[in-house]
């Protein structure tokens, strides 16, 4: 009986990583970005990181450098909207620091950034890429479920699936 538990909870766990990922290349493929793979496997490039999501942001649409730092720093948070909008709070707390220490990194070249301003403007981005992911709820499940069967798409897969979503 244990052993369906541990094997439960790993789904679980897998189910929660996915979903986080999903919610990350949505919004990148909502504002832009393009995709060039989402992996439930470890990132060949830093492999202490579970899983990712990889896009191109040279090829963006948002025109200004500040366009594209909120983009990016939406992108970012997007994940961590992804578990809000699933389970009502984040799961993955490793995952959340990282996304939090590239936000903060993000936001350092944004602007001058104080305490306040970090704040005010970690709640805007927050607010936005929650936004995002409820609005496309219905890709980041579909999204998930194909990152569940496959753990590694294409970025041409990803169009294929959010299109058919």
């Amino acid at each position: 009986m244990q052993k369906n538990k541990a094997v439960e909870q790993s789904a679980d766990f897998q189910r929660t990583v996915a979903s986080h990922e999903a919610g990350h290349a949505v919004v990148a493929h909502v504002l832009g970005f393009n995709l060039q793979i989402v992996s439930l496997d470890p990132d060949p490039d830093n492999p202490s990181v579970l899983a990712y999501t990889r896009f191109d942001e040279k090829e963006v649409t948002p025109e200004t450098v500040e366009d594209i730092m909120a983009a990016l720093v939406t992108v970012q948070l997007a994940g961590l909207g992804a578990e809000r909008a699933i389970y009502g709070k984040p799961v993955l707390f490793a995952n959340a620091l990282s996304d939090l220490k590239k936000v903060e990194n993000l936001l350092s070249f944004y602007a001058e950034v104080t305490s306040d301003t970090y704040q005010q403007l970690l709640g805007q981005f927050t607010s936005e890429a929650q936004h995002l992911v409820d609005q496309h709820r219905g890709e980041v499940a579909a999204l998930t479920e194909a990152l569940l069967a496959q753990r590694r798409l294409s970025g041409v897969e990803v169009q294929r699936i959010l299109a058919e979503a």
